[in-house]
């Protein structure tokens, strides 16, 4: 439930910030007086006056989302090849003593015998 939860979260997340906004603001005499998101601001007197003005902001990203080319040396591969060559081709050995020992396993218990021997019909 939570995967789900922060997958929507996280898909208007994308969609907000690929979509953009425009936050409109309205200043008078200096002073901010409304912000609005997406619509424009209200006006504190009803006609345009020589201390107020608007600010609009637009909001959004510039990336085009495009996937961007991957360029490889290979120079610097083919400098560690020989090296892993030669780990291959010549081994090291070590006298290493390994002892495997067999344990037997606990015993079943009384109930998994008994359900192993039921049958259960449809």
């Amino acid at each position: 439930m939570l995967k789900k939860i922060s997958h929507i979260i996280l898909a208007f997340i994308v969609l907000i910030t690929t979509m953009g906004m425009t936050v409109s603001a309205h200043y008078c005499g200096g002073e901010l007086k409304s912000i609005q998101v997406i619509n424009e601001s209200d006006s504190c007197c009803g006609d345009a006056c020589g201390s107020c003005h608007d600010e609009i902001i637009k909001v959004d990203i510039e990336d085009d989302f495009t996937i961007q080319t991957l360029n490889i040396d290979f120079t610097q591969v083919f400098s560690f090849l020989p090296a892993f060559i030669h780990l291959l081709i010549v081994p090291t050995f070590t006298e290493e003593i390994v002892q495997v020992t067999y344990h037997k396993p606990p015993p079943l218990k009384i109930q998994t015998v008994l359900s192993d021997l039921q049958v259960y019909r449809l």
